[in-house]
């Protein structure tokens, strides 16, 4: 995914812009997020002929990109029935029928991280000369100017951008790549004042989120998380996706059978949401990074994880023992392509609150990358390891260098070392070091002996967790 992908998801509502977005939701209905005045019109007064009355349309056309074709779908809206505005903000939800392949996208709480994000739509003086595919623009924001707690002001990247050059692109979505996602950032507004030199206003996109949670609108809006945040059941393709090379032909059922297995998880009562709410910030190494929570690996890898301890204690989980989970492996995921590790990570390891796990417990690291050396001391850290990069950690935590040694400063109680206390291995460990590079081990399973399978994978994973 990259920034041309943004095309497909901005579409016009009347003289103006709009951005796509599926909600999580059984894929009944799609949404578009714009801008609330896009759904007036203007006419002449009738008594001094000036354009000052400002009237609520009845119907507004929508053009709609499908993907990489090139003429757009047309979709008249009857306001009444799809039109649900903000009481004071300048943006709206229009509620359309469903459209498939739009789903790579979602809401950033972070509205002012506005670097490498650009403003989407089409202008006005491009939708008057062109064929529908050209009238599509993007540029580039710089900068936050300033903000007022709800809409804020950004700075173009051209300076010189005249604003007969932005008329037109209110309602259209500031995006930006991130986790190979499109990230919403905001809506452009309509300015409250003429703003020059390149500038715009917009709206952060979480301020939808009064809108959704309007009593008037009674439950009629979903809240604006991607669909896969609803169930596990879009993520199924997604799991458990390793290749041995040339030697894949003996993992073959395995990796199926454990695809297969991830149906009891996907069945049960859990879902992305629900532990998104239940855990929040516990999911993330760095809890200042609370924007990824939506991430769509976070829970790809929990989809994994507790298909794994399914097989381990033989059971079937559900919402009353994630906890339980939790206490005995604690799953981390930090939105990084570096080694996890490297110095300043093993720090942040060392440093995070592992409130109830127990001792011995096992810490599970996800990040984007697999470990850069394949051999086992980069993938799993045992507990009281003797390496030279922990023992240097250790004498900087004794002395007091790094981390809060202290468990409570009145009482003077020392708290133990992370890496003595618990087990620490990238999550790949579970699926390339024991499932790819012991592929031979797999080779004989098939339909006819999956029983024999799921005892040798409850072997191979039990090893691993106190459980």
């Amino acid at each position: 995914m990259d920034v041309t992908d943004f095309r497909l998801y901005s579409v016009t509502v009347g003289g103006g812009s709009g951005v796509l977005f599926q909600p999580m939701n059984k894929l009944d209905y799609t949404y578009i997020l714009t801008a609330k005045h896009n759904i007036f019109g203007k006419r002449s007064n009738e008594i001094d002929n000036r354009i000052d009355e400002e009237y609520q349309l009845v119907e507004v056309k929508i053009y709609i990109p499908i993907h990489n074709e090139t003429n757009p779908v047309v979709q008249p809206i009857i306001i009444n029935e799809t039109y649900f505005p903000h009481d004071t903000l300048d943006i709206a939800i229009l509620k359309i029928q469903y459209i498939a392949g739009y789903q790579e996208i979602y809401i950033n709480d972070d509205s002012k991280q506005v670097t490498n994000s650009f403003v989407c739509g089409y202008p006005s003086y491009l939708q008057s000369k062109h064929l529908f595919s050209n009238k599509y623009t993007a540029y580039e924001l710089k900068n936050i100017v300033s903000d007022n707690g709800t809409t804020y002001k950004a700075q173009l990247t051209d300076e010189n951008k005249e604003q007969s050059e932005i008329t037109g692109l209110s309602g259209g979505g500031i995006l930006k790549i991130e986790n190979n996602h499109i990230s919403l950032i905001g809506i452009q507004s309509e300015v409250s004042s003429y703003v020059s030199n390149g500038q715009i206003e917009f709206v952060p996109s979480i301020l939808f989120n009064d809108i959704i949670t309007d009593s008037k609108y009674n439950g009629k809006l979903e809240i604006l998380y991607p669909p896969y945040m609803g169930g596990f059941e879009y993520l199924k393709e997604e799991i458990f996706n390793i290749n041995a090379g040339s030697d894949d032909s003996n993992i073959v059922f395995t990796r199926k059978f454990l695809q297969n297995k991830a149906n009891e998880i996907i069945n049960s009562d859990i879902t992305p949401n629900y532990i998104k709410d239940f855990f929040k910030e516990r999911l993330l190494l760095n809890e200042k990074e609370k924007c990824k929570l939506n991430n769509k690996a976070i829970y790809v890898t929990w989809l994994e994880f507790l298909t794994i301890i399914n097989i381990v204690k033989s059971k079937e989980h559900s919402k009353d023992n994630l906890e339980e989970i939790f206490n005995i492996a604690r799953l981390l995921y930090k939105d990084t392509d570096k080694d996890w590790q490297a110095s300043e990570f093993l720090e942040e390891c060392l440093c995070f609150n592992y409130e109830n796990l127990k001792p011995g417990g096992t810490v599970l690291i996800k990040t984007n990358v697999k470990p850069v050396i394949p051999r086992l001391n980069h993938y799993r850290i045992e507990r009281k390891s003797i390496l030279p990069r922990i023992d240097r950690l250790k004498c900087q935590f004794n002395n007091g260098e790094i981390g809060n040694i202290f468990i409570d400063d009145a009482s003077g109680q020392i708290r133990e070392f992370v890496f003595d206390q618990f087990n620490f291995m990238h999550f790949e460990f579970l699926k390339e070091y024991l499932l790819v590079w012991d592929n031979e081990d797999f080779k004989d399973f098939n339909a006819s002996n999956k029983d024999e399978l799921l005892l040798k994978l409850k072997d191979v994973y039990g090893k691993l967790f106190s459980l």
